[in-house]
């Protein structure tokens, strides 16, 4: 399979994955923010990609290898997965439960989960 037909799987099923952490928890496809988010980010690391893959391959097929060999990297991996799959949940959450229009407030849940990040990293 060509570097190219590997790209193009990858961000597929990834496109598949972000989705249903997106509408899964969301309850709806009615959730417009997610579609929103979706379309930038698909829109711009899709044809990026491509563009990579056509201009620097060996730089391409190392983003798309799962192991890292540096320390920092494998870090990195942990504590974007850590950031962003929870914010995924909270903000769909939120579109569920509509808990920042409710007396309880997500802004403060979103403000205390930064508050915590900021001061662990």
């Amino acid at each position: 399979m060509t570097l190219r037909a590997r790209m193009i799987r990858r961000f597929s099923i990834g496109g598949v994955v972000m989705a249903a952490l997106l509408f899964f928890p969301a309850g709806s496809l009615r959730y417009w923010q997610g579609w929103m988010f979706l379309a930038a980010t698909m829109g711009f690391l899709f044809p990026f990609s491509l563009w990579l893959v056509k201009h620097d391959p060996a730089l391409a097929e190392r983003r798309m290898r799962y192991d890292e060999k540096e320390p920092e990297q494998k870090r990195f991996k942990i504590a974007a997965s850590l950031i962003f799959f929870p914010a995924f949940l909270l903000a769909a959450f939120d579109f569920r439960f509509d808990w920042s229009r409710s007396w309880l407030g997500a802004v403060p849940l979103w403000q205390a989960y930064s508050w915590c990040w900021e001061r662990t990293t």
